[in-house]
């Protein structure tokens, strides 16, 4: 971990390098481990190697790498397409593009947004929410069979209207 509140203050370049540089250092570990898995004789320290590998590929891969959430994915997406706040003004290109298409309202977004860009970012959108869909309703079914079940199934509610319904509503009554 290291702080990084500052790099905004850089030029694009340094702050792609600094998004990609968990992953650079992440992804040669794995490579690493997994050669090590090759080569070692069967046994404890074989395994620990596997999970080493594994565990660096999956972190990196689902996790660091994710644009969906804000880690270094997100950071290397916002840099590469070059969008500060990618997920307000993703979510705002989608909104105006949904409002227009689906209900007929004049599309308001974001002004010197190219065509391509704005698709990039309507679709981005679509993923981020998808995501975060998935992500809310797998953390509410553990909840709920982790818990005795009046106290999951109360969780499990509670959990899907404020993480899910409520933008909804939110959203509807906007």
């Amino acid at each position: 971990y290291c702080d990084v509140t500052d790099a905004w203050l850089l030029d694009r370049r340094k702050r792609l390098a600094i998004s990609f540089a968990g992953v650079k250092t992440e992804l040669p570990l794995a490579a690493f481990a997994l050669l090590g898995w090759c080569l070692a004789p069967p046994g404890a320290g074989r395994d620990v190697l596997l999970f080493l590998c594994s565990a660096s590929v999956v972190s990196t891969l689902l996790t660091n790498l994710n644009p969906g959430v804000r880690f270094d994915g997100y950071y290397l997406l916002s840099d590469l397409i070059g969008v500060e706040n990618l997920q307000a003004t993703a979510l705002g290109e989608a909104r105006a593009f949904f409002r227009g298409t689906l209900l007929g309202f004049p599309a308001a977004g974001a002004d010197g947004i190219t065509r391509r860009k704005r698709a990039l970012l309507v679709m981005y959108a679509v993923y981020a929410c998808l995501y975060r869909l998935a992500l809310y309703f797998g953390i509410a079914l553990l909840v709920y069979h982790y818990f005795p079940k009046v106290i999951g199934i109360a969780l499990f509610a509670l959990e899907i209207a404020v993480f899910i319904a409520a933008p909804f509503v939110r959203e509807g009554a906007g």
